[in-house]
């Protein structure tokens, strides 16, 4: 049930890249409260021309 409702969600567009990545970076956040931790990750528009960068041309 839940894997066919995650898919009706993926296939209207719902989740996205950028909402899987600010989900994590909030959840790491979140546990991080309080405690010594590394510092946050990136924002998304940061993270993806990192990883533009990395690509090889087409």
């Amino acid at each position: 049930m839940a894997l066919s409702l995650l898919m009706l969600l993926a296939a209207c567009g719902l989740i996205t890249e950028r909402g899987v990545y600010e989900g994590i970076r909030t959840q790491q956040h979140i546990d991080s409260a309080g405690k010594h931790a590394p510092p946050p990750a990136p924002p998304y528009d940061q993270y993806k021309n990192e990883r533009d960068k990395l690509k090889p041309p087409t």
